[in-house]
């Protein structure tokens, strides 16, 4: 079963649905909710409380990694909505955040250093249920965004769809708390923490777990 990996080492590629990876990943349609790693699951009624407490992440220069998996609808496009935000006032943490050209963004931070990547642009639209994946993996310090069961691998926009973070940055868990969805125009459907890294197939499950709605 190819992994986030081994989509993401080989560099340019045909792009489109022609691609052979990118066909091999959308035709895992597995069932099931990845379970292993799952440290934190909240639903659309617990996600109304406007916080959480934090799970614990590994640290970031040493290997570790971390997913956050979530559904969400949009009322509009505006950037800079936040929709998730662990982050200290030292900066150390995790936010998520609505970017420009209908993307979404994740930022982290030790306190020292922050890193970020963007899901590919125009991917994203008012009115829909989006299942987002954001995958950092402190291995090869890699960022990737699977959005509606398909990985962002640069469309036509970018010549990849990952970016690398600083080997330096580390410690990521922030203040120990999120809120939830504060300057979010929309409606936060479900969320879920994994303390590793997603193989891009474990999203892609994800996804079609829940179907269309």
């Amino acid at each position: 079963m190819l992994d986030h990996r081994d989509a993401k080492v080989r560099g340019p590629r045909a792009r489109g649905r022609h691609d052979p990876i990118r066909r091999a990943l959308e035709s895992d349609k597995g069932k099931k909710i990845a379970q292993k790693g799952l440290v934190l699951s909240l639903d659309q009624e617990e996600l109304q409380t406007g916080k959480a407490t934090m799970p614990p992440l590994p640290d970031l220069s040493g290997g570790g990694g971390f997913s956050i998996d979530l559904r969400m609808v949009l009322d509009d496009l505006s950037p800079g909505q936040v929709v998730f935000d662990s982050r200290d006032e030292q900066g150390n943490g995790i936010v998520l955040a609505i970017g420009k050209q209908g993307t979404i963004r994740i930022d982290f931070g030790d306190g020292t250093t922050t890193s970020g990547w963007g899901c590919d642009p125009e991917l994203l639209g008012c009115g829909t249920v989006h299942h987002i994946t954001a995958i950092v993996d402190g291995g090869p310090k890699i960022v990737t965004f699977v959005i509606d069961g398909v990985l962002c691998d640069g469309g036509t926009r970018r010549q990849y769809g990952w970016g690398r973070f600083n080997k330096e940055l580390g410690d990521v868990n922030g203040s120990g708390e999120f809120r939830i969805a504060p300057s979010l125009r929309g409606k936060l459907k479900v969320l879920r923490i994994y303390d590793r890294y997603l193989r891009t197939s474990e999203a892609v499950a994800n996804f079609h777990a829940h179907g269309t709605g």
